[in-house]
Parts: C-alpha cells; structure tokens; sequence
C-alpha cells in the first residue's frame, strides 16, 4: 500500500488492456473514389479480397467470427460478411510466397498466382504501404489526409496495395511502384471501466502514459 500511495506514473498498454481487443472492421474506403463505406454498407469487394488473401488468419463457421491475430481475425470476418468466399477465392489466388508481417517493418507481402498471372499484395500502416505506391504528389497528399481522417476518429488504419504481373519470385526489392487500392478502419471498444478508472488516476495526479504500435493519432 505504501508503493503504490507513492506511484506518480502509470503506463499501460492498449490492446486489450483499456479496450475490449475486440477488433472489427467499421469503414472500407476505395482509394479510387475516395468513398467511405460505414459498416460496410457496399463496401469496396477489392479491398476486402486483398486484405482475408494477404492474412493468416481463419473463419470459423461455427463461431461466425474470425480466428486468428486480432487485425487479421477483424478483415477476415468483414470480408465472409460481405459475401466473399474465403475458401473459394483462397484456392483461386493460391499464395505462393510472402513477407511476413514485422512490427518493424510494419507490413506483410503475399505473391499470389490467379490465372496463370501472378500478383503481389500488401497491407500494412499507411506511411509505409504509401511510400511504395505510384503516385503524384497529389494523391499522395490525399491519401495520406484520408487515412488520418480515419485515425482521427481513433481507427486502426490500414492501407491496401497491389501490383499485377510480377515477376522473380517475392523480396523487398519489388515493393515499389504499387497501385493503392484501399484502406480499412478497425475499431476496438474501450473497455467499460477505463473512462472512470484513467479519470480516479488523473483526479489522485498520477499520470497516465498509454504504451502502443498503433499511430498517435488512433492512440
């Protein structure tokens, strides 16, 4: 009782932590158009494929959930409620190499092949995903305002790319000149209590600190 009365500083992860680590997917926006589409409502079909092919994550029939990383649990179930056949479209792009996803590199590759062509498909923070897309300054700056739109609203972003006809096999020397399809706003509750227990801390002037891989402005 004697330590804690003399806390001052308290650090706390997010994720599951002071929210639910319920993840799912509340917006879909096409990077053509610019369009958001909220609880999925006519949702871009693209970018929900590109983001169950280019996941390791499941579906369970049962549970009618995802299962799997949370993230990737989140895309997974939004793409089956939107109509796509993940058991279908998976043995249709058969993956045939990948990046796995880092927290350093903040991102994961999957090269698919489809009709005798073969496709590279990356998701990831949008900083990233954005440095490796074609684009003009232009719509650079707009996308890069659209994603932070979505952080703003305490969304966990991330940005879709593809680029068609690859050829070598997959490495990180390929990422370049990709074509952005899209982006995806996942949602995680906060946890009933939180409000009231960060305001007992602030009220007793400890100061809260929230530790977190996710962008500032989500956090």
């Amino acid at each position: 009782a004697e330590t804690l009365g003399s806390v001052s500083v308290v650090c706390t992860d997010k994720t599951g932590t002071i929210t639910q680590g319920r993840m799912s997917v509340t917006k879909v926006v096409s990077a053509d158009e610019g369009g958001a589409h909220e609880h999925l409502d006519g949702a871009d079909q693209e970018v929900l494929l590109i983001g169950s092919l280019n996941n390791d994550a499941t579906f369970s029939e049962t549970e009618s959930r995802g299962v799997g990383h949370p993230t990737e649990a989140a895309l997974v179930e939004a793409a089956v409620h939107a109509g796509i056949d993940l058991e279908v479209e998976r043995a249709a792009w058969r993956r045939i190499g990948e990046i796995p996803f880092s927290s350093d590199k903040k991102y994961m590759a999957t090269l698919h092949r489809h009709d005798k062509r073969e496709y590279l498909f990356v998701k990831g923070a949008p900083e990233r995903v954005l440095a490796m897309c074609d684009l003009s300054d232009g719509e650079l700056e707009r996308l890069q305002a659209l994603a932070m739109s979505m952080t703003a609203e305490g969304l966990r972003v991330l940005a879709i790319a593809k680029k068609e006809d690859v050829e070598g096999g997959i490495n990180e020397a390929m990422l370049t000149k990709l074509s952005c399809v899209g982006f995806v706003g996942i949602q995680d509750p906060l946890r009933p209590t939180t409000v009231d227990t960060i305001a007992l801390l602030n009220g007793a002037g400890v100061r809260m600190m929230l530790i977190t891989g996710d962008h500032p402005a989500t956090a």
